[in-house]
């Protein structure tokens, strides 16, 4: 049976890591939201870059052009981030200025807040809702 996805709707995503956090502890809570097809379908577009170099075209894989997209147009918050300090990291959103400034997107400098393997899990998690069978709603 599908299942539909609403992406409109986010969701809570809480890292492997924190999952593994003694009791009591507060794990970050980031806030994503699955992609429209449209939204899909322009990452999937991007995945390759061609150039031909006179007479030979050569492609090449745009993994963390395609990962920083993602991350873009699905984190859309978070709660209980902190730096190595304690102190909390608000999330950061600036206003699409070229296509819908009623739309926001997480800005670079939150995101390099993230490790880089913390980045690819929630990028994952962001491309994944959007394939969950339904076993996979059931856990």
């Amino acid at each position: 049976m599908a299942i539909a996805v609403d992406p409109n709707k986010p969701f809570d995503y809480v890292l492997k890591s924190d999952r593994k956090l003694a009791e009591g502890a507060k794990p970050t809570r980031w806030k994503l939201k699955p992609l429209t097809v449209k939204e899909q379908t322009e990452l999937r577009d991007g995945i390759v870059a061609y150039h031909q170099d006179g007479k030979e075209m050569s492609g090449r894989m745009l993994g963390g052009t395609v990962e920083l997209k993602t991350l873009r147009l699905g984190l859309v918050g978070c709660e209980d981030f902190y730096d190595a300090d304690g102190a909390a990291i608000p999330f950061e959103a600036e206003p699409d200025s070229k296509r819908n400034p009623s739309r926001f997107f997480v800005t670079d400098a939150f995101l390099s807040r993230i490790s880089r393997a913390d980045r690819t899990e929630l990028a994952d998690a962001i491309v994944e809702v959007n394939t969950l069978s339904e076993d996979d709603e059931k856990n």
